[in-house]
């Protein structure tokens, strides 16, 4: 148990929260939690499915994101060199943005 322990035992080489947090992850591993290993292994298999999930449906919308803002990004730039204004720049992104957008919504 922790009580039996001394710091050093617990965290030789960390001091502070980072001995609190060392000798907490040490107890929850000595199998002290009666039960514990009933689904070992599974919360592990399901938190990474999750993760995948997640990093793949972000992935998907910052593909989305930038097909939907290339256009704009790309009409202000050329906006803004030839202008050399940063109003004309934003206005014409902000209009072929809203076009773009209001094409992929119709079809």
């Amino acid at each position: 148990m922790l009580s039996n322990c001394t710091w050093p035992e617990l965290a030789p080489h960390t001091s502070g929260l980072e001995a609190v947090f060392s000798g907490f992850i040490r107890y929850l591993h000595s199998g002290a939690i009666a039960g514990h290993a009933f689904l070992a292994g599974y919360p592990d298999i399901f938190g990474c499915l999750v993760f995948l999930i997640v990093g793949i449906l972000v992935i998907a919308l910052l593909i989305a994101a930038a097909v939907v803002l290339l256009p704009a990004i790309i009409i202000a730039t050329f906006v803004w060199f030839l202008t050399g204004s940063f109003l004309f720049a934003g206005i014409s992104f902000l209009v072929v943005a809203v076009l773009w957008l209001a094409a992929i919504a119709e079809g």
